[in-house]
């Protein structure tokens, strides 16, 4: 694959050029999608809260911060927990517990989810996951296996587990009836914005989406890509797990150090995710620690928002990228997630 290399400020942007228009079975597969991801909107939204839409100017352009924050389990990943695991349930009523990895967020949603589902949960979460989000699992009645090193460790463990007691159903964080809940972040937007905003389709638009194992990006490009005829889509990874810019750029190698976004600490993308992201996604941006940290800074400085340091991934792409965003009508900002100990928070901020 060909790249072209931008450097702009302290992060860098490359440029993928042959995206997402040229394959048509993708596009056979997007409209599929985008009719689940609605029909599960319309029947699930109501067991989740809508992200507040915070407006700012630069310059012409009117950046978009989506604020879901605002969940009670903290962040976006209650859509798809709802959504897979009634799928779950529809297939099969039988399933009584349900055993996931996780590096916190998907796992407290997971939590949620099977309480009010009156199910069992098991999480598997890696030994250095933060005491926030162990403790906002266990308050749903849920277990954890910590004997883990990493994400990826965790995820292998949770299957093998899964494998054994035939009573557990192992829940993948990256799948498709995932895909349908967490992809309900652009429908709201739609629906916040697409009367109130003239032409709003036709507008110039680019989105940031941090990413993880993909499970709010890849739904998020697909829906964009439908329903926008100028949409940009920039993922924004931390530099320790750079792990998608490097499939592209070998300049930057993941050296999987710890990084403050530890939502984001997964060493290998989900196939499942590859494989569309590569096709939708237009650029890559990275950020150290140092900037992830001052975008952290920039949402509780400017909005009183505790972002985590995954869910500033987005932000911290545009703060530290603003030249480059001039050109664009909107820019989409999500704020993912606010699972992060007020203690670590503070001492961030000082």
């Amino acid at each position: 694959m060909y790249l072209t290399k931008k450097q702009d400020s302290k992060s860098q942007i490359s440029e993928y050029l042959n995206i997402f228009q040229t394959n048509n079975s993708f596009n056979e597969y997007n409209i599929e999608f985008v009719n689940k991801v609605v029909t599960n909107f319309n029947n699930f939204s109501n067991q989740w809260i809508n992200p507040n839409f915070i407006e700012q100017n630069f310059v012409r352009t009117k950046i978009i911060f989506i604020d879901d924050t605002v969940q009670e389990v903290g962040a976006f990943k209650i859509r798809g927990a709802t959504t897979a695991i009634n799928n779950v349930l529809e297939i099969d009523s039988k399933v009584k517990s349900i055993v996931v990895a996780s590096s916190g967020s998907f796992g407290i949603s997971v939590a949620n989810v099977c309480k009010k589902r009156k199910l069992n949960s098991l999480i598997y979460i890696p030994n250095n996951t933060p005491k926030l989000k162990k403790e906002k699992i266990l308050s749903y009645d849920s277990k954890i296996n910590e004997n883990n090193e990493y994400y990826d460790e965790a995820k292998e463990n949770a299957k093998k587990y899964a494998a054994k007691k035939k009573e557990f159903y192992y829940l993948d964080g990256c799948r498709e009836d995932i895909f349908w809940g967490n992809g309900s972040i652009i429908l709201e937007l739609i629906k916040e914005y697409s009367n109130k905003e003239s032409n709003f389709f036709e507008k110039k638009i680019a989105m940031i989406l941090p990413l993880g194992v993909g499970s709010l990006a890849t739904p998020c490009t697909i829906l964009l890509k439908h329903y926008f005829k100028n949409a940009t889509i920039i993922i924004a990874e931390p530099l320790n797990y750079c792990k998608f810019y490097y499939t592209f750029d070998s300049t930057y190698k993941p050296s999987f150090d710890k990084t403050i976004a530890d939502g984001a600490a997964v060493k290998k993308l989900p196939d499942l995710s590859y494989n569309i992201l590569k096709k939708t996604v237009d650029y890559v941006s990275i950020n150290n620690e140092k900037e992830i940290i001052g975008a952290m800074k920039y949402l509780y400085t400017h909005f009183q928002i505790k972002s985590e340091g995954a869910g500033a991934l987005p932000t911290a792409s545009f703060i530290y990228n603003k030249n480059f965003f001039k050109s664009y009508d909107y820019v989409l900002i999500p704020i993912c997630g606010k699972n992060i100990q007020d203690e670590v928070f503070k001492k961030l901020l000082n």
